[in-house]
């Protein structure tokens, strides 16, 4: 059994921890040093200090030598490059091979997983999404993810690699609900920030975060999702996580265009902020279903068009 990661960021690498030990697990990078590093220490000093990585995890940069008679395919890049590393695998690809993405947001108005079918065209796919920090995983701390996948049989197979002692997953089929859910708790992180710098106020913060909820329901109505998804580990718990944490890079980002505008830009050039690029994608999205999310519009006039900060909460409190 081979399981092929294309992506060896801290994400993937907790998820490929967590898979059984008598798994081959084959991680491709286009860093030209992670090999040598993984594969001579055992230790990826760069990601994550002090954590050993099990035997059976091997890096590559040969997209050949990674997919070669793998029988799963587990995505976990920047969402800005996923088009291009499907792309690359295309040539040692068969659809017959499930696919299972981690990544979050979007790309061209496009979720993920729309555009891994695009390029890929697998039979089967599944979403991992849920309220789950990578070094909780590392850690063996209780955790739990929402598993959407186009065909529910294939879930008890993919839960099968993996080492259950505090892991659990919960089914489900709504595939771009689960995504849209991933992609509007980071821009909502983003907004959770700026009001945790402005008021210190969990009131304030369950305020925004009520507001949003009700939000969350019109979008996932208009794409025809399942409602319920909201109260998924990938819906209200992914939310709780990353909206009140300082472990979230999108809270951070928030606190920091609060604190220091000149910072914040610093802190997205050298950090993947997911909820920074979703904003416009999304806003752009519903805008052409003829939708209009309070949030996602002032957020995205608070960062690239000068609207004061504090407008974020008036408008809230207006419409609540």
């Amino acid at each position: 059994m081979k399981i092929t990661f294309l992506g060896t960021g801290i994400y993937s690498l907790a998820i490929a921890m967590k898979i059984k030990s008598n798994i081959e697990v084959v991680m491709w990078s286009e860093d030209k040093n992670k090999p040598d590093e993984l594969n001579n220490t055992k230790k990826l000093e760069s990601i994550i200090k002090d954590v050993v990585i099990p035997n059976n995890i091997s890096v590559t940069n040969d997209y050949q030598k990674a997919l070669k008679d793998t029988n799963y395919i587990i995505i976990g890049t920047g969402n800005k490059y996923v088009e291009n590393v499907c792309n690359n695998a295309l040539p040692y690809y068969n659809k017959d091979i499930p696919v299972i993405i981690l990544t979050k947001g979007m790309k061209n108005k496009r979720f993920i997983s729309q555009i891994v079918e695009n390029i890929l065209n697998p039979k089967y796919l599944t979403i991992f999404s849920g309220p789950t920090f990578a070094t909780d995983l590392i850690a063996n701390t209780p955790c739990a993810l929402t598993m959407a996948s186009n065909l529910i049989s294939i879930n008890n197979e993919i839960k099968g690699l993996f080492n259950l002692n505090n892991l659990s997953f919960q089914n489900s089929t709504d595939i771009i609900g689960v995504q849209i859910c991933g992609t509007y708790k980071n821009i909502i992180a983003i907004a959770s920030g700026i009001c945790d710098e402005l008021y210190n106020s969990q009131s304030t913060r369950a305020l925004l975060l009520t507001y949003t909820f009700n939000e969350l329901k019109d979008i996932l109505n208009e794409f025809n999702c399942n409602i319920d998804t909201i109260l998924d580990y990938a819906g209200i718990g992914d939310f709780i996580l990353t909206c009140t944490s300082t472990y979230s890079r999108n809270y951070n980002y928030g606190r920091l265009l609060v604190k220091n505008k000149d910072e914040s830009i610093n802190y997205l050039n050298n950090n993947t902020v997911e909820g920074y690029d979703s904003i416009k994608e999304l806003n752009e999205l519903l805008k052409e279903k003829n939708m209009n999310n309070t949030i996602i519009n002032i957020l995205d006039n608070i960062i690239n068009n000068n609207t004061p900060i504090e407008t974020l909460i008036n408008i809230i409190k207006s419409q609540s």
